[in-house]
């Protein structure tokens, strides 16, 4: 599966995230409007200013993303699978934002098969990340390198299987999540292909040694080929 925003031009990619952004504050504009002309004035103010919030963050991964990748510290271990650049001997993994569903899935495309890609996508990037580790260190087994990532579409169960382990969720990660609720809910949304309300009691985050991770790569492999037919 490709990521359409990528096939375009700088330009283009440039353009198209003007009209999102135009098409954003269009909303913006109409909501401020007929909160006015319906509603109290304090009550306009407050509606405005929390819904130019929520439009800021949804907006936000259409920059952050194709930002984050360009000037290096984001890159993609698979299309809905992004590492952020290694720091203090961590790799943090992030699943697909906003960003990757809405230019990735096709409007014809069906609920199961999204899902389905996102799964083989997760499962993808990990292959990868422990190929590339291979590849560069003879010793993967002596590395002390770890990845991280917090998931609402991996569960524990099946984490466990890919080498991960489970961690608690630490607070300015849940504060982060909490304030994104309304992208994960056009995220989930997008997903299942219905409105979808993210239940923040089922984000997990996952830690492993990259080394514990490899020794899964032949289980990842099969599953990967299982999911593929």
């Amino acid at each position: 599966m490709v990521n359409r925003f990528y096939a375009l031009t700088k330009s283009q990619q440039v353009l198209t995230q003007i009209k999102l952004a135009l098409a954003l504050f269009f909303i913006f504009a109409l909501i401020c409007a007929l909160s006015w002309l319906f509603i109290s004035p304090i009550n306009a103010l407050f509606v405005s200013i929390g819904c130019f919030a929520i439009l800021l963050l949804l907006y936000a991964p259409f920059v952050d993303v194709p930002s984050g990748i360009a000037q290096g510290s984001l890159r993609y271990l698979s299309p809905f699978l992004l590492a952020e650049k290694e720091k203090n001997n961590l790799i943090v993994l992030h699943g697909a934002s906003l960003f990757d569903y809405f230019f990735c899935f096709d409007k014809e495309m069906p609920a199961e098969y999204r899902k389905s890609e996102v799964y083989k996508g997760f499962i993808r990037g990990l292959l990868e990340l422990i190929s590339e580790f291979e590849k560069e260190q003879l010793h993967l087994s002596e590395s002390s390198l770890k990845v991280k990532t917090t998931s609402y579409i991996i569960n524990p169960r099946s984490a466990q299987k890919f080498g991960l382990v489970q961690v608690p969720t630490d607070g300015l990660q849940r504060v982060i999540l909490y304030l994104n609720y309304i992208s994960l809910f056009v995220s989930l949304s997008l997903l299942n292909k219905k409105p979808s309300f993210p239940n923040l009691k089922r984000i997990y985050s996952f830690e492993a040694k990259l080394a514990d991770m490899a020794k899964k790569k032949d289980y990842l492999q099969t599953l990967l080929q299982k999911l593929s037919n």
